[in-house]
């Protein structure tokens, strides 16, 4: 009898022993298993790599667009050539989205698109009195094209008639090209309002850009920025540089339209959008925030762009009001 029992206890310890063995063959097939056919999420959408991904696009206006750094000012260049592969906030943009694009800038200070895109320039001084700057303009082909008037109100009521003619000029180098229209602050701190223009503008095809009716809205406490922490005011988005300079929009403006920019043309939302590249000076040296403000706020220092560019609740609310202000 004992020996029957020794017999059972041995076997019962063999047969522990080898479910023992198998435990971590097991474990390793259960943990491998799923690194075999796991695969990282895309960060971008395929619509949106298709959007933009090879496409050229052409931002024309004046400081009101460059000024925010969506595009790097080029002073009085003139040739194509050299305002080709500009290297501004939207570049970075699609970049940090791992989309390549070809930036052209075609802005001037001062400058309506009738002088930009003109034969002959209004605007005083060298060197562009005079000026056929659409004789430089050697390579018409583009998939998008932002204009920035400057902010006349005498196209206040007619603005479709004001965009026809510079729209058939793109449209005659590649009829698929697409239009975009950035509206700019100073639309609306002098008084010179476009909305009712809107829907007759948006059914021509042209997408608007109304990052100056959101600034607008949230210094005059229209709108609140959802989660801010910041108190908004002028000097939030606008410089200070001297008495006569107390205009221009910042760097933060500067990414919230090359943001509203890139979302009106893939269609996908700002919230979550990157923003850093915004601040980080090794992409150029004007890409510092701290710099910008020491630089650009001189007259009256006071603002707190900053701040707000380095809080992320903020930055998440504004990206929320980009959304709402992109009129298709």
């Amino acid at each position: 009898m004992k020996k029957l029992v020794s017999l059972l206890l041995a076997l019962c310890l063999l047969l522990s022993l080898a479910a023992c063995g198998a435990a971590p063959a097991a474990t390793t097939e259960a943990t491998e298993a799923p690194t075999e056919t796991t695969e990282a999420a895309p960060t971008t959408p395929q619509s949106s790599i298709d959007a933009l991904q090879g496409k050229k696009i052409l931002f024309v206006g004046n400081s009101y667009t460059y000024y925010g750094r969506v595009v790097i000012p080029q002073g009085s260049t003139l040739p194509q050539a050299e305002r080709d592969n500009n290297r501004g906030m939207f570049y970075y943009l699609c970049q940090e989205k791992g989309i390549d694009v070809s930036v052209t800038n075609w802005t001037f200070g001062g400058h309506d698109l009738t002088d930009s895109l003109g034969n002959s320039c209004t605007m005083d001084g060298e060197p562009c009195a005079g000026v056929d700057h659409l004789s430089y303009l050697t390579d018409p082909y583009f998939d998008y094209v932002c204009l920035q008037p400057y902010f006349e109100d005498e196209y206040t009521g007619d603005m479709v008639s004001h965009l026809k003619p510079f729209m058939d000029f793109f449209r005659e180098a590649n009829p698929n090209v697409k239009f975009l229209l950035l509206v700019p602050h100073m639309t609306y701190v002098r008084n010179f309002v476009w909305r009712e223009d809107y829907k007759a503008v948006a059914d021509e095809g042209v997408i608007i850009c109304d990052w100056g009716t959101m600034l607008d809205d949230i210094v005059n406490k229209r709108v609140s920025v959802p989660g801010g922490t910041q108190q908004y005011f002028f000097g939030t988005f606008v410089i200070s540089q001297n008495e006569k300079d107390g205009h221009h929009q910042n760097l933060l403006v500067g990414y919230l339209t090359a943001q509203m920019v890139y979302c009106a043309i893939t269609g996908e939302s700002a919230v979550g959008q990157p923003y850093g590249f915004a601040d980080d000076r090794s992409l150029h040296p004007e890409f510092d925030m701290e710099a910008y403000q020491e630089k650009y706020y001189t007259y009256e220092p006071i603002t707190n762009f900053v701040e707000a560019y380095r809080s992320e609740s903020d930055m998440n609310g504004l990206q929320q009001l980009i959304d709402q202000y992109i009129i298709k």
